[in-house]
C-alpha cells in the first residue's frame, strides 16, 4: 500500500487488521507513546499492548505528511512481516494462538481483514495479493 499522514497528530496513524492461521490480529502504525515517541508493531501479542512491549517493536515515526510511504505486509503460516520503503518494521514468527483479538473495533467477522484509524491518513493505493505455496 501507498499511504501518508495528513499531518494531524493522533494516538496512531492506523491499524492494519490481519488474519494468521484463522486468528485476527493487528499491526498498529505510528502509535503515540506516553513519552511522546511513536512505535509500530503487533498490538495485543500475548494480550500485551504495543506500548508495553519491550521487544518486537519498531521505535520511531513511519508516516510523514506529503511523503507517501510504501508499506508491504506479508502474512504466511505462523508469520507476519511488515516493511516500509524496504526497511523491516515487523518480523514475527510463532504460534498465532498468542494473538488476543481487540474488541475496540467491533469487527463482526473475527477472520476479516480491516483498516481502522482515528487520524487523517491518505491511502493512495492498496493491493491484496494471495500467496501461493511457491510464493516467497
Amino acid at each position: 500500500m501507498e499511504v501518508e499522514s495528513l499531518g494531524e497528530d493522533a494516538n496512531y496513524a492506523f491499524a492494519l487488521g490481519l488474519v494468521v492461521d484463522g486468528r485476527q490480529t493487528e499491526i498498529t502504525i505510528d502509535k503515540k507513546l506516553v513519552d511522546g515517541g511513536k512505535a509500530t508493531g503487533l498490538d495485543g501479542l500475548d494480550g500485551v499492548p504495543l506500548e508495553s512491549q519491550s521487544s518486537r517493536v519498531h521505535a520511531g515515526q513511519v508516516l510523514f505528511p506529503s511523503r507517501p510511504a510504501h508499506l508491504v505486509a506479508t502474512v504466511q503460516r505462523g508469520s507476519i512481516k511488515l516493511t516500509c520503503d524496504g526497511t523491516r518494521l515487523v518480523s514475527w514468527k510463532g504460534d498465532p494462538k498468542r494473538f488476543v483479538r481487540y474488541l475496540r473495533w467491533h469487527i463482526p467477522d473475527p477472520k476479516a481483514l480491516f483498516l481502522a484509524t482515528t487520524s487523517p491518513v491518505k491511502f493512495h493505493k492498496m493491493t491484496l495479493t494471495p500467496l501461493t505455496p511457491t510464493s516467497p
